[in-house]
Parts: structure tokens; sequence; C-alpha cells
């Protein structure tokens, strides 16, 4: 149960099947707990019911009486939870479960029906705002690890020089590839050891206890060495199931999305064994870099590989040691291996770090909720009277908010940054600023620029907000736009400079990033950078409409579904030009609003 308010299920019963059994078919305001299962271990799920339903043998239906209101009695059990966590018991198996006899008996509080009523309205309204926006930053984080995802598959199969010379591959599993690299299998790079089988019996050999590694101890992302078993193995096998630091651990099946990751041994335990249903790859060292094969085992390309090649059954996928070793994979030089890997290190924590961040506000936003449905059910609060303000907690609560700046103001402070440190570049005129600002927007997350970007022929591109920035910049006597030739240049004025103090006030936490991304463009030209900027606005509207996209799909989108002077550069300079964005981060992550058509046409 995820939901306060149960509308539906994944399984279903038949009427048929209720006819000939005793199974109880629970109406509709019935509030639904979890007395059994592991769940009960860190959780006490509570609901309602708004749909006749049946429960199974761990669960418990609560009819609540005349002074009861349903939904409130599910709020008041959540906030109660401690005390159903101290009445659990040990069952079978390690599983916990609740006595009917124990919890029947714990008190709760019974206001009037009409305060009832006033609370749950109260709830049910802020609970859905922090709820809205704990799923915006849930989605963001699914857009970060799309972005890392998409980061590391094409730095492990392309490389990180955009313009090296490609060569087909000759296989369909793998795609072009750098010309200097080649295509193996997994089997001929390293040995592929199997794991130890219990239940054998040793007589009259000479055995030794040893530690051993199950599949309970790979977890997603980690291993868990909390609880490590300890087995009785005959001499003359140890070695031969033996980790040694440097093996990649790969079990042999479990969830889709999880099927041929790969861990690093670092021989956290000494002479530990592994079980028979994780594999342990041993790369040779001296031509594969045990990190850069899980790099590819969590690529785009590996993923596929090993869910393509998989047993199935319902949500659950396996291997084996001959799909695993014909795992084949485009292999560069070790030193470009190890390039590679410090590329990726740099890039991926970056990225990392901001999802730790967004993780930590989503946490604090559900101890919040957490926080005010209990001061809603113990009556701390008047909910008659109350209005709450729901804070994101990325933004500091230690400072009163400031009254919000104008936002053509902000966005002419942003690109006042932009322009400051480009204007004396030679090519810079309004087409790259205009690139660089869309771009420089999206990719930051920056809000509030009441912008409405076109797919024009030098697009993405909005005359208005260019003009009303040049206008503002001007009036600030910042810099002036003027004709230079057949294009725009930006002179300074008098008070160059002055945008900076009102820059570290609104955008100061983007700085570092900024910087880095007005780096990028430098040493763009005009055209080059309307490439990246055009590819990055189809890139993100994809996202934007949830639709899934690859290089194909964005390049035709330019070419079919925008200006006809997008015609002008060849295809394979479009793509090229993804691959470079790819190895430098320029990855959207949906932001903003979609691109419209010259005549305004949003695009569907």
């Amino acid at each position: 149960m995820k939901r306060l308010l149960i509308d539906g299920s994944e399984d279903y019963i038949t009427t048929e099947a209720l006819r000939q059994t005793t199974i109880p078919l629970i109406q509709p305001l019935a509030v639904l707990i979890v007395v059994r299962g592991m769940i009960l271990a860190r959780d006490f799920p509570v609901a309602v019911n708004v749909v006749p339903v049946t429960i199974n043998q761990d669960m418990k239906a609560l009819r609540p009486g005349a002074c009861f209101f349903s939904v409130y009695l599910a709020y008041q059990l959540n906030v109660i939870r401690q005390a159903f966590f101290a009445i659990r018991e040990e069952s079978a198996h390690g599983t916990k479960c609740l006595r009917t006899e124990l919890w029947k008996s714990l008190a709760v509080a019974i206001p009037p029906l009409d305060e009832q009523r006033s609370i749950v309205a109260f709830l049910d309204r802020e609970t859905a705002k922090i709820d809205a926006l704990m799923a915006k930053k849930k989605r963001l984080i699914e857009l970060l690890q799309e972005k890392r995802t998409a980061l590391i598959s094409h730095a492990v199969t392309k490389g990180l020089d955009p313009a090296v010379p490609m060569k087909d591959s000759g296989t369909p599993w793998v795609a072009n590839l750098p010309a200097k690299w080649r295509v193996t299998k997994l089997k001929h790079v390293s040995t592929i050891q199997t794991g130890l089988t219990l239940g054998k019996e040793y007589a009259n050999k000479a055995t030794v206890r040893r530690p051993y590694l199950r599949v309970a101890n790979v977890q997603d992302g980690y291993l868990d060495l909390e609880r490590i078993t300890d087995v009785e193995v005959p001499l003359d096998g140890v070695s031969r199931h033996e980790l040694r630091p440097g093996d990649v651990l790969m079990t042999e099946g479990g969830d889709f999305d999880k099927l041929g990751r790969g861990y690093i041994w670092e021989g956290q335990i000494s002479g530990c064994l592994h079980q028979n249903h994780i594999f342990a790859v041993r790369p040779r060292h001296v031509v594969l870099e045990p990190r850069f094969l899980t790099s590819l085992m969590t690529s785009a390309h590996g993923k596929y590989y090993f869910t393509t090649t998989s047993q199935k059954s319902t949500n659950l996928a396996s291997t084996n040691s001959t799909k695993l070793g014909d795992f084949p994979f485009a292999l560069p030089a070790l030193h470009a291996q190890q390039d590679i890997l410090a590329f990726l290190e740099r890039e991926t924590a970056a990225i990392d770090s901001l999802i730790t961040k967004v993780q930590d506000a989503i946490d604090k936003l559900r101890e919040y909720r957490t926080a005010l449905i209990s001061a809603a059910v113990t009556g701390k609060i008047d909910v008659s009277s109350e209005t709450v303000t729901v804070v994101d907690p990325a933004i500091s609560p230690e400072k009163p908010a400031a009254k919000p700046a104008n936002p053509y103001f902000r966005r002419s402070v942003f690109a006042a940054e932009i322009i400051d440190r480009l204007c004396d570049e030679p090519t810079f005129g309004h087409v790259k600023f205009q690139k660089c600002l869309f771009v420089a927007q999206h990719h930051l997350r920056v809000e509030d620029f009441e912008e409405n970007y076109k797919r024009m022929a030098a697009g993405p591109y909005d005359n208005r907000l260019v003009r009303s920035v040049d206008s503002q910049l001007e009036k600030s006597r910042w810099f002036k736009a003027e004709k230079v030739g057949d294009r725009y240049a930006y002179r300074r004025l008098d008070k160059a400079g002055g945008h900076r103090q009102y820059f570290e006030r609104y955008f100061g936490e983007h700085a570092e990033q900024l910087a880095k991304l007005i780096a990028l463009f430098h040493p763009l030209d005009t055209d080059r950078a309307e490439i990246v900027a055009t590819l990055y606005a189809v890139w993100n509207d994809f996202l934007l409409r949830d639709e899934a996209c690859d290089d194909d799909r964005i390049v035709a989108e330019v070419l079919t579904n925008w200006h006809d002077r997008k015609k002008r550069f060849e295809e394979d300079r479009w793509r090229r030009a993804l691959g470079w964005m790819r190895d430098k981060g320029l990855v959207p992550s949906g932001f903003g609003k979609p691109t419209v058509m010259g005549d305004g046409e949003v695009l569907s």
C-alpha cells in the first residue's frame, strides 16, 4: 500500500471466485493495516479503500464506528506508528507481526466529527502540495540519472574525442567505434570464475572454514558485508572459488534493471569465497581496467546486451557464464581507458553531488510532511485558520525571502554575465549570445525568464527577449548592442561590471557552472554555437514530452521539423556535435518550456 486512498490494485479476484470461497468483500471506507510481513521492520502501511476490495492474511480491515471518520483514523494510526513498532513480534524467517490483542488496546484521540473532517481537509490539501514538490524532485533525480548513464555510455563506447575517425564494428551488437579501438568479447580479455555450491559432503578430505559471499551481500550499488557466512570447504578447492582484489562481481540473476551490474571486489575480507550464483570476472589488467568493465556493464550497451540475452520471468532475469563470456564490446588501449575513467570520475561526481542534494531535499520534505500530519492530528495547530506555505528545503530558511526581482531585470543580469565574459571575442554577437543564453538557462535550470523560444532559421530564438535584454543593458549603462558590418556586437558602457553585485545575489549558486559553460562556448564559431543550441533544444523537447529519443531521432527532428536552413549543415556534423555535447556533459534534463514553431504553434 503506497497511497492513503486505495482505488485499485495490481491483482484482482473474479466474482466467481468470491462465490466459491469464504473470502469477504470489504466495502469502501475501511481502514486497512498490515499486520504481518517484512515491511513492518521499517514501515507501518495504513490506507483507506474507496472501492470494494479483498485482502490476504497479512492484513486487517478496521471498520470505524460512528465516532470516527475513516481517513482521519488512518492519519491518526500513522501518527502513533511508534506504538505499533513497540509491540512488533518476530515471526517465521525473521518476518515481523502484530498480534491483534495487543494493537486493539492502543489508545487513540477522538475529536468531534466535524473537527476530524476539517483536519482531513487541511491535510489532504497541504500534503498534496508537499507530494507534488517531492514528485518534481524525484523526476529531477530520474533525469540526472539518465544524464549520468548517457555520459558513461558515450564515453565507454565512443571515447572522448568527437573528431576521431570512426569505423564499422562488423557486429550487430556494437555500433561504429573509434578507428583505433577493437571489438572483443569478455572471455578473451578476462577469466570468468564460477562460485561454490553448498551442500556437498567432503568425507575423508582435509577441509578449512572460509568466509563466503552470498547474493544477499551484493546490493543495489554496493556490497553489504555486515553479515558474512562461514563455510567449510576442501583445501584443494579453495583456489577455484577465492576472490581476489580487482575481481568484478556480477550476480547470475535479479531484477531487469540490476542484471549486468558489476561491483569491484577490493579485498575487503581476506580469503573470501563466493556463491555459485555470483560470477567473479577477473580482467587481464594489461588490457582491461576493472573500472572500465563496470562502466561498460552499467552503460546503455551493457544493459541492452544482458537484458536481451537473459532468461526472463515475471520481473526477473538471469544470465549464465557463457552469455557473460560472449559479452561483446569496443576495447580501447589501456591508457585511453584510464583517460576515460578520469573524465567520468570528474563528471559523474558533479552529477552525484546534485542527486544527493535533491535527495536530501526530498528527505526533509518527507520529514516535514510527517510532522505536519502529527501536529494537525494532535491538535497542535488550528486547522480552521491555518495556512501553510511549503518551502523548498533546497532554499535556505535562515534569511527572510527578499522581494522577488523583476524577471526582466533578473534575466538582463544573467545575460550581462555571459556578455561580460564573451564580448571581446571576435565572433560574439546576437546569434551566439542567444544560443549561449538558451543553453545556460536550461542547463542550469534557471526559472522565470519569461522566455518563448521559437524554431527559427538561427533558432532557438526569442526576438522579443533579445530586444528587451538589449534595452535593459543599455538602460543600466552596462552594454550597448551596435551594428558592426552584417552582425550586432556588444560594446562596454561606463558602468560595465555593475551587474556583478546583482549576479551574485540572484545567481551565485550557478556561478561556477555558468563559468564552465561559457568556457565551452568561447571557442565555438557562430555556426557551431547554433548547432549545439539547436540539438540541445530538440533533445530537451523530447524529454519534456516524455518521449524516448536517440541520435537518429534527434537529428531527424532537426532536419525535418525545424527551419529549412538547418539542412545547410551535413547530417554527420550534427551527429559529431551530439558526441561532443555528451563528452562535455551538455545533456538536457527536460527543463523549461518546449520550443514552438516560428508561427507560434507549439510542437505536439
